[in-house]
């Protein structure tokens, strides 16, 4: 059977990619006729071909290519009878995408079919699976619908950029973290277990404890003296995505500074409305998480490298802070007296912090050298131009 000669309803089938030529190969081997009608027609026969094929004696690559021929057609016959479904892969694993948020495995299902007394039997349950799946009313497709409906209404911060079975990778809508940081990766495979034969409340309950668990969440009856706690400054680049929902005041060189929230294994960027509710103005903030970054910078770490003309500086607490502390006005105190003032200071990205005196262009060169290497490769940047730094404050150079 070529192409031209496979069933209409089947060629016209593009949302299958790579499946669709496997289906008209399947098809042609097996003896098919191009006459074979959609849906039940096919099913029959296919259940037909799949007790003939268990009952006979083959190689382990025959029965390969059986698999996967006959998943490709069952995968086709699926998809064309939902109506909206599509082929996905990731990593080399392929499924079908039934509905909005169902994930159909037709290639185990075929596995299924042959390991079963009846392989019409296990077709049509398999059948009825996948439409579950495609209406959102079992397997994935439940559980992914209902973690759908409740990040919408816990986490409006987070949006779905990818959805593959078990898997959904999540990012931020507001800048809730770097726009160049991993998506959050959760895996809903545990829940979607635990669902079966349960009550959509309790569906619902277990997926909205692993939003709960999601990192950069607000913490329920977060106060005023919890959130004056754990306030700390957090300078960012020109390029993070603050989506006007975050708190930000603006730097020198495009950078802003920006609060977060600390906690033991995390920390979340704060919004603006939500220093009103913590009776905070802007200005207050700001002092509370400089005190606080102060206190914890009294055993922050500093390296140096000699150069002809002085040293170049560099902060290796490893604390996640190092950037941040450009904006201390202790930073002064602490360098300003082996540099003198006003020196120069950058901050390539999260995690460093690089100083040399303003009069010292070996120093400079050597360390510019090092920040603009270091900014071209991290993953957290901020920025490779220059500030100068006194009791003042922040300029560029």
């Amino acid at each position: 059977m070529s192409p031209t000669a496979a069933p209409l309803w089947l060629v016209r089938k593009d949302e299958l990619g790579p499946l669709l030529p496997t289906a008209v190969r399947f098809l042609s081997r097996e003896g098919a006729n191009p006459s074979l009608e959609r849906g039940a027609s096919t099913l029959a026969w296919l259940a037909r071909r799949i007790d003939i094929f268990a009952e006979r004696d083959v190689s382990a690559r025959e029965e390969a290519e059986f698999v996967e021929g006959a998943g490709a057609l069952l995968a086709a016959v699926l998809v064309d009878h939902v109506g909206l479904g599509a082929h996905v892969a990731r990593d080399g694993v392929h499924r079908i995408r039934l509905g909005t948020h169902g994930f159909f495995d037709p290639f185990q299902a075929i596995e299924t079919a042959l390991a079963s007394s009846s392989a019409r039997s296990a077709l049509v349950l398999e059948v009825a699976r996948a439409e579950a799946e495609a209406a959102g009313s079992a397997g994935h497709g439940r559980v992914s619908r209902a973690f759908e409906s409740v990040l919408a209404d816990v986490r409006p911060d987070l949006a779905i950029d990818e959805h593959f079975e078990g898997r959904l990778w999540l990012s931020t809508l507001d800048g809730a973290s770097d726009p160049e940081s991993s998506p959050v990766e959760v895996d809903l495979a545990r829940v979607i277990q635990l669902a079966e034969g349960q009550s959509d409340t309790s569906v619902e309950n277990a997926v909205k404890k692993l939003v709960s668990m999601l990192p950069g969440g607000a913490q329920p009856g977060l106060d005023r003296d919890d959130a004056i706690s754990r306030l700390l400054p957090r300078v960012v680049g020109p390029a993070f995505d603050l989506r006007e929902a975050l708190f930000a005041r603006p730097l020198p060189n495009g950078a802003r500074l920006c609060l977060t929230l600390a906690y033991d294994d995390r920390a979340r960027f704060v919004r603006e409305s939500e220093l009103a509710p913590w009776t905070l103005d802007p200005d207050e903030a700001v002092r509370i998480a400089l005190e606080n970054l102060g206190k914890r910078s009294s055993r922050a770490r500093f390296g140096r490298i000699e150069t002809f003309d002085g040293p170049v500086i560099f902060a290796r607490t490893g604390d996640g802070l190092d950037s941040a502390r450009i904006v201390l006005p202790g930073l002064v105190d602490v360098l300003g007296g082996e540099l003198g003032e006003p020196f120069v200071a950058c901050v390539p990205h999260r995690d460093a912090l690089f100083a040399c005196r303003a009069d010292a262009p070996l120093s400079m060169e050597a360390m510019m050298a090092r920040v603009n290497d270091d900014h071209a490769k991290a993953p957290h940047r901020i920025t490779d131009k220059p500030f100068l730094v006194d009791r003042a404050g922040l300029r560029p150079l």
